[in-house]
């Protein structure tokens, strides 16, 4: 069962990345800009 939820995460993750990491960036430009209180992320 682990094994299928942890390849439905990377199917998932492979085909939506491009819009998460535009999303991720945006945010980090928002935040950094004092547009939003979002939370400092480290990767």
């Amino acid at each position: 069962m682990d094994e299928l939820i942890a390849e439905s995460m990377r199917s998932y993750l492979g085909s939506h990345r491009e819009a998460m990491s535009e999303q991720f960036v945006r945010e980090d430009v928002e935040w950094g800009l004092g547009y939003q209180d979002s939370p400092v992320r480290f990767c």
